[in-house]
């Protein structure tokens, strides 16, 4: 269990699909219940499994560099590029009505989403570091 958490973030995995499913299938409600449904439900599948690992690679990027600055612009914009591009894809080739508009709310979401875990993993890191140092 505990290598699973090493590389999957199962908070980020629950909530980040439960805000792209909705939001996705708001997007194409115009396109009808059934495609708006269909394309929530894939966008949760989907968000669940690549959140869940993304943000662990964001975690796991921001510790893995000295400099602070270096960490965040490292460990927000790579998994922010590999979900956006993943999404974009992902949308493309399942016949989602507006697969690049169904991509610009996870652009905008991912990197928000991965500064604030970069910043929180951060934090965590000096607090650890000044309680040994105590």
């Amino acid at each position: 269990m505990q290598k699973l958490l090493s590389v999957f973030d199962i908070k980020a995995a629950v909530l980040g699909s439960s805000i792209m499913g909705i939001i996705v299938a708001w997007i194409n409600l115009g396109h009808g219940g059934d495609a708006a449904i269909s394309s929530g439900i894939r966008q949760a599948i989907y968000t669940f499994v690549v959140a869940g690992l993304s943000a662990q690679l964001c975690r796991n990027l921001t510790n893995s560099s000295i400099h602070k600055g270096a960490a965040i612009v490292k460990a927000v914009l790579i998994p922010t590029i590999l979900t956006v591009t993943l999404v974009y894809i992902m949308h493309s080739t399942r016949g989602t009505p507006e697969p690049f508009y169904s991509s610009i709310p996870v652009a905008i979401l991912s990197l928000v989403s991965f500064s604030i875990i970069a910043l929180h993993t951060l934090r965590e890191k000096d607090n650890h570091q000044q309680a040994n140092a105590s």
